[in-house]
């Protein structure tokens, strides 16, 4: 496919039942839900299994027979332009861009996210290339909390930051990644999975500490970063 980001919008586009931002908030919260009941050995408890998959179904049931089929058209193009991303070892926010290009935030949604060049930038200025290297060689990685992260642009900006340095981030970062928003919860969520780095994605109010939902990428799982989280939660209490 020669353009799949502009396969992506002109599909969410074509949808006739929902303005485009509900429709694009829809995609990331099936998508999340559908990573998170594949996950449910891990995380859930039966009923909370029913509840996730009654969710999807709820969402589903606002659309048209033709349309649902689309869901998993948009999922493939995503993950394509995903994959390209990381064959170029550049993590972007992917799902910010197509927001803006879709014009969806406006001034009825307020939503606005930071450039994929500013983020970029940004890591770029602040990377100490020099730390980055002492904590991987003490602790096996490097950690960052991201407190208001949107879709994720800049913890994906420090992970094309810690790829120039010469190592995996799917392999050596650690990401805690809060929003008060759900839907930029999901967008967050579904991009650290597709991207295959190891994160903890919490919907909570940072400043009050409250957390609605924790959600948690599949590679905190298959590659064994509960139970590093469990030592580093207990260095951390040594220390």
């Amino acid at each position: 496919m020669d353009n799949p980001k502009k396969e992506f919008i002109d599909t969410i586009l074509s949808f006739q039942s929902h303005d485009v931002w509900t429709v694009f908030s829809d995609f990331f919260a099936v998508t999340a839900l559908e990573f998170r009941c594949s996950l449910s050995s891990f995380e859930f408890k039966r009923g909370d299994l029913e509840q996730k998959k009654a969710a999807i179904n709820q969402i589903y049931a606002k659309y048209q027979d033709k349309e649902k089929e689309l869901f998993p058209k948009l999922y493939a193009l995503l993950e394509m332009l995903i994959d390209a991303e990381i064959q170029n070892k550049h993590f972007t926010d992917i799902a910010g861009a197509i927001f803006h290009e879709l014009d969806a935030g406006n001034k009825h949604t307020g939503q606005f996210f930071t450039p994929q060049h500013l983020a970029d930038l940004t890591a770029g200025l602040c990377l100490d290339a020099e730390k980055i290297r002492a904590l991987i060689t003490q602790n096996g990685c490097v950690r960052f909390s991201e407190p208001a992260s949107g879709a994720g642009a800049m913890i994906l900006a420090w992970a094309t930051a810690i790829a120039k340095c010469g190592y995996n981030p799917q392999k050596v970062m650690f990401i805690h990644a809060t929003d008060i928003d759900i839907r930029c919860v999901n967008m967050c969520y579904v991009q650290l999975s597709l991207y295959g780095l190891p994160a903890v994605v919490v919907h909570g109010d940072t400043l009050t500490l409250k957390t609605w939902d924790t959600m948690y990428t599949p590679i905190y799982y298959f590659d064994w970063w509960n139970l590093k989280n469990e030592r580093f939660k207990e260095l951390s209490r040594n220390d």
